[in-house]
């Protein structure tokens, strides 16, 4: 099975984050994993080092967050060939591309259809963004009734999971609901959605530079202000929620 892993990026300015996708990228390739960049107008410099560690990019054609991703994924199927495994996966995360044949294999056996990361008690992260995750994590758990380590930011799948990502349409929001809601979607058709727990330390760079960062607690605010209405909404829809 061929492993494509897909991300979009967006580093007007070069810095920590974009440091962190270079190295990402860099792990892919040594993993022999095929990588598919969309970009949303990051210097030439950072293009530059992510090609030269084979990652296919592709300039983003509809701006915001959710279509970025869409296209991320969409261009992903286009490099996926026979019985592919396809992965979102964040830009910075460097970490867990040595950590992804966990995750693949029970989609290469035919046992799952999506694997998401369980990431355990979130100790390498910002306090302000550990806090954060966890809350949005256990909302998740009582909106849905599923247990999953959603805030992971990595999502494995097989061809058949993949096109509930290429069908969402980004109804509830178009932004990071883009990785969340396609997830309950397949839940409620009865696919397979697998926790695969992973010892995954965040990077200690963007952890050091992204603690106490009011920008970023901002961030982390606007992210649960889209996501836990979001998850509601379509928890309801779906039937996983009781409507009162």
């Amino acid at each position: 099975m061929k492993v494509v892993l897909a991300t979009a990026t967006w580093y007007p300015q070069e810095g920590v984050r974009s440091q962190c996708a270079i190295r990402m990228a860099d792990s892919a390739q040594r993993h022999g994993y095929r990588l598919i960049v969309v970009d949303g107008g990051s210097t030439p410099g950072f293009l530059h080092a992510i090609g030269k560690s084979g990652a296919i990019i592709y300039p983003q054609i509809t701006p915001g967050m959710g279509p970025g991703r869409k296209e991320a994924l969409i261009r992903a199927k286009d490099h996926g060939g026979d019985d592919p495994v396809y992965c979102w996966l964040e830009p910075e995360k460097y970490p867990i591309v040595p950590l992804l044949g966990q995750l693949i294999r029970p989609i290469r056996r035919r046992i799952a259809d999506i694997t998401i990361p369980d990431r355990g008690d979130l100790a390498s992260y910002p306090e302000e963004q550990r806090h954060a995750e966890l809350f949005g994590n256990e909302a998740f758990k009582l909106l849905t009734g599923h247990t999953l380590d959603m805030w992971s930011g990595v999502r494995v799948m097989s061809w058949h999971g993949l096109q509930y990502f290429l069908d969402y349409e980004g109804e509830y929001g178009n932004l990071w609901d883009q990785h969340f809601v396609p997830v309950m979607r397949a839940i409620a058709a009865g696919l397979e959605v697998l926790s695969v727990p992973v010892d995954y330390i965040h990077p200690p760079e963007q952890t050091a530079a992204e603690a106490a960062d009011p920008e970023m607690i901002l961030k982390r605010l606007k992210q649960l202000d889209n996501l836990i209405p979001a998850i509601h909404l379509a928890a309801l829809d779906l039937g996983m929620l009781p409507r009162h």
